[in-house]
C-alpha cells in the first residue's frame, strides 16, 4: 500500500502516548508498504528528531504550527460549532500541503490520528480512510465537569457537546475508525464499523530478586504529561487525600510525580517527602527504580499508558477504576484496584506489607502484556486493518 499518513505532532521524541503508538505504526508499516508521513512539528522539532523517522518514510512533510495563531484560533471557536481543539489544528498551509500531495500521488490510504486531524481527510471521497480516534474525548470531558468549578463547568459542557457530535461525524465520514478498548467503543455508540487496536508496550525481562525488599522509605510513583488536566488532577489529589494516609505508616515513604511540563500547582507539591521530577532521560528507568506505581485517575478516558509501562517495567500498580479503563474485567486484571482515598491507601499499605503479593503481580503483568499488549500483536491487527479497508473499497462493499 502507499499510504499517507497524517499526525498532529511528529511522532519523535517518544514522550507522548499518540507520537509513541504512531511511531510503531510507521516503524511497523515500513516494510511491506510506502508510508508518506505529514505531520505539524513545533519550534523543539529538530533534524535528529526528523532522522528518526527517515528509514521508514519514503517522504517526509512538515508543517509549522504558531502557537499564537493557533490560539487566537480557539478564541474564536466559540463562534462556530467545532470544538475548541479542531480549530487550533485548523491550518490553511497543512490544507495546502495534503491537497498537493493528493494531487500528485496516488495514494492507496489515508490515516490519521485523533479527531482534530480529520478536517483535512473529512471531504474526500474516492480514497479509503481510516482515523484512529484512540479514547472517547467526550467521556474525558463529560468526567471533567464534576472534579472543575460552576464558571468551567458550564464551557466544558458545551465543548463536551460539540466534541461528542464531532466524534459521530468523523466515525461516519471515515471507511474504519480505530479506538482503544471495547469499553470507548461502546460509549462512541458500538458502530460495527469501529475496530479495537489496544495501545502496545514493550515487555522487558528483568530479575525480580532486587525488587522483592520495600525498604523503610519506598518510593511511589506517578508518571504522565504533568501539564495534561487528568494527571495534574490525580498527582494533587493522591498528594492531598491518600498519602497522608500512607504516610502514617510508612513515614519515610517518597513520592515521585515524573514527566513533562509539570504545571505550577504540581511544582507546588514540591516538599521533602513528594518530588516532582519534570523531563526525565528516562521514564522506564524512573519505574524501575521505584517500589509501585499508582494512579488514582478521577477523569480521563481509555487505556492508559501508564498502566501499561508500569507494568512491562516489572513493578506493581494500584489504580482507579478510570485508571484501569480499556484493560478489560476488574476482576481478572494484574493489578489493584480502589476507588476513594481510605480504601486506595488501604490497598497500598497492604501491598507494601506483602511481597508475595507484589511478586505475583508483577509476574501476572509480564504475562498479561505479553498476550495482549505486545506491539507485534498490535502491529499485526494495525496492518490487518489497512489492508481491509483498501480491499472494501477495491471490490465497492460497504464498512466494516
Amino acid at each position: 500500500m502507499k499510504i499517507l499518513y497524517l499526525t498532529a505532532r511528529f511522532p519523535y521524541p517518544l514522550d507522548k502516548g499518540d507520537k509513541l503508538r504512531d511511531y510503531r505504526h510507521i516503524e511497523g508499516l515500513s516494510a511491506n508498504h510506502s508510508v508518506t508521513l505529514v505531520s505539524f512539528i513545533n519550534p523543539q522539532t529538530t533534524e535528529e528528531h526528523l532522522n528518526k523517522l527517515k528509514p521508514y518514510c519514503e517522504k517526509i512533510v512538515t508543517v509549522k504550527k504558531s502557537t499564537i495563531l493557533q490560539m487566537l484560533k480557539s478564541l474564536f471557536s466559540i463562534f462556530s460549532n467545532k470544538p475548541v481543539q479542531v480549530s487550533y489544528y485548523k491550518s490553511s498551509a497543512m490544507k495546502k500541503e495534503v491537497k498537493n500531495l493528493l494531487e500528485n500521488s496516488d495514494f492507496d490510504l489515508l490515516y490519521t490520528h485523533l479527531i482534530r486531524m480529520a478536517q483535512y481527510f473529512i471531504d474526500i471521497k474516492n480514497i479509503p480512510k481510516v482515523i484512529d480516534i484512540s479514547d472517547a474525548i467526550s467521556k474525558s470531558l463529560s468526567r471533567r465537569i464534576a472534579t472543575s468549578n460552576m464558571f468551567m463547568r458550564a464551557l466544558i459542557r458545551i465543548e463536551r457537546n460539540r466534541v461528542s457530535d464531532y466524534e459521530q461525524q468523523v466515525i461516519n465520514d471515515f471507511a474504519i475508525p480505530i479506538v482503544v478498548s471495547e469499553k470507548t467503543k461502546e460509549h462512541l455508540g458500538g458502530n460495527n464499523k469501529i475496530r479495537v487496536i489496544r495501545l502496545g508496550v514493550e515487555k522487558r525481562e528483568r530479575s525480580l530478586s532486587n525488587r522483592i525488599a520495600i525498604s523503610e522509605r519506598p518510593i511511589l510513583i506517578f508518571s504522565g504529561n504533568m501539564s495534561y488536566y487528568p494527571n495534574v488532577d490525580a498527582a494533587i489529589y493522591f498528594v492531598r487525600k491518600i498519602f497522608p494516609l500512607v504516610t502514617k505508616i510508612f513515614p519515610k515513604a517518597i513520592f515521585k510525580i515524573v514527566g513533562v511540563n509539570p504545571t505550577k500547582n504540581v511544582r507546588k507539591l514540591n516538599s521533602e517527602s513528594v518530588i516532582v521530577t519534570g523531563k526525565v532521560p528516562s521514564i522506564r528507568t524512573e519505574m524501575e527504580n521505584a517500589d509501585i506505581m499508582v494512579a488514582p485517575m478521577r477523569n480521563g478516558a481509555g487505556t492508559q499508558n501508564k498502566i501499561l509501562e508500569a507494568m512491562s517495567s516489572g513493578i506493581p500498580i494500584v489504580t482507579s477504576s478510570i485508571g484501569c479503563e480499556g484493560l478489560g474485567d476488574i476482576d481478572a486484571v494484574p493489578f489493584i484496584v480502589a476507588d476513594t482515598e481510605v480504601e486506595f491507601a488501604k490497598e497500598l499499605i497492604s501491598l507494601l506489607e506483602n511481597e508475595e503479593l507484589r511478586n505475583n503481580l508483577i509476574n501476572s503483568a509480564l504475562n498479561f502484556i505479553e498476550e495482549k499488549h505486545s506491539w507485534n500483536l498490535i502491529i499485526d491487527q494495525f496492518e490487518s486493518t489497512l489492508l481491509s479497508a483498501v480491499r472494501n473499497n477495491n471490490q465497492g462493499q460497504s464498512y466494516p
